[in-house]
């Protein structure tokens, strides 16, 4: 068994598809199926179940999911350990797809110029961020307010504006009660957008007619291209996008209507690398230590 076997199964698994896998991991689905078959053949077991869903481990998938992901962690830690310049850290960061590229970008470029710091950036959905930190699989994550776990040190970055985002031929939505009964795309059902949705329907008095997941934000932007939805997003994952002239993006006001984003990190408890990312992060925004 090779780490890219173990990570074309660990993808499957975390997404449920192996499309999805072969997409994030930007590889063709029979390079991911054949991976996956030749790993189950090299074990003599069956380690995901298919059907029309999509995939879900097995009893024996199971076990060697959890040994899988530790060992592509510590991978990614040793492979950071010996090409990391000067202090030869690496600071693994977890970020739901939805960020603004300018946070990202200006993150790394903070914590790279810090002391030969180096930076590795992963894609995740907030809940599965979150159990990466607790299994220290990541250093530090950024989502949306209200995901970290209380034992965490967040750190405010910045709220931005929601909006809905539908095709070209949509009519223009002035009032919430306009998109009753609408089918809803969101990336993930847990996650932070869809917690706003679900403000919006409180709001609204109404329920829709579908919230259907989509899996990646490239997936639901050209879904709604296409008409077959409408999404709740942040504004600047549609501005600059690919699809953004080929959507309307509809401003609401409300209390759905903000996005807060935080950086969260576990207590460092004498870890070096948490101390000193801490530190560099809080000479830039307002720590907020657990209660």
């Amino acid at each position: 068994m090779d780490l890219l076997e173990l990570k074309a199964f660990v993808f499957a698994v975390q997404t449920g598809s192996i499309t999805q896998a072969a997409f994030q991991l930007g590889r063709v689905q029979s390079s991911v199926s054949l991976r996956i078959k030749q790993l189950e053949t090299e074990l003599g077991v069956e380690l995901l179940s298919r059907d029309r869903g999509g995939v879900r481990t097995t009893a024996r998938g199971q076990i060697l999911y959890d040994y899988a992901t530790r060992i592509l962690a510590l991978a990614q830690e040793a492979k950071g350990e010996v090409m990391s310049p000067n202090t030869g850290e690496i600071v693994r960061l977890g970020t739901i797809e939805t960020i603004s590229p300018d946070c990202i970008d200006s993150l790394v470029r903070l914590l790279s110029g810090f002391d030969g710091m180096g930076v590795d950036v992963y894609v995740d959905g907030a809940l599965s961020l979150v159990e990466s930190l607790r299994e220290g699989r990541i250093h530090a994550a950024i989502v949306g307010a209200g995901f970290a776990p209380p034992e965490c040190i967040r750190i405010p970055l910045y709220g931005e504006a929601m909006v809905l985002i539908s095709s070209l031929n949509y009519p223009r939505i002035d009032l919430v009660n306009q998109i009753a009964n609408e089918i809803f795309l969101v990336c993930k059902k847990e996650s932070a957008c869809t917690r706003h949705l679900a403000m919006l329907f409180m709001e609204g008095g109404f329920q829709p007619a579908r919230i259907s997941e989509c899996g990646s934000f490239s997936i639901l932007m050209s879904s709604v291209v296409r008409g077959m939805g409408i999404a709740l997003v942040p504004l600047s994952a549609v501005l600059g996008s690919a699809h953004e002239k080929q959507v309307l993006i509809h401003p609401l006001s409300g209390h759905f209507s903000t996005f807060q984003v935080e950086f969260v990190c576990p207590q460092p408890k004498g870890r070096p690398i948490l101390e000193r990312l801490i530190e560099k992060i809080s000479q830039e925004f307002v720590v907020q230590k657990p209660n």
